[in-house]
């Protein structure tokens, strides 16, 4: 079982440590002057995902509010209407929709949610 939990700890160190590489690529990349915008938001809630998923609350909150902790997001609904306009775009709301309720999800399990 030593041996299992050791396993476990350098797989979630690994998780952790490329979560952390790919959020600073895509930082310096972003202020270099690329449009990374939505893969730092994706990264960002698959990130705070690991973290919710492992009842790691603070952590996914600290993570999350780097690109989510916005008063008045664009939350519309998200529907599964691609024809209605650009794909990519719905996505990028998506993204933003699904990050910030999560955010306030995790806040609610800290008991810190703003609202």
């Amino acid at each position: 079982k030593k041996r299992n939990k050791e396993k476990h700890g350098r797989l979630h160190d690994g998780i952790v440590d490329t979560y952390r590489q790919s959020l600073t690529l895509h930082m310096l990349s972003e202020r270099a002057g690329c449009d990374v915008g939505q893969d730092i938001d994706s990264t960002c809630l698959n990130y705070g995902l690991y973290h919710a998923n492992r009842d790691e609350f603070e952590d996914a909150v600290t993570i999350l509010k780097q690109r989510f902790d916005k008063e008045e997001q664009d939350l519309e609904v998200v529907h599964n209407n691609e024809s209605s306009g650009d794909v990519v775009a719905l996505l990028r709301r998506r993204i933003g929709y699904d990050g910030h309720n999560l955010l306030r999800f995790c806040e609610r399990r800290l008991g810190t949610t703003k609202f």
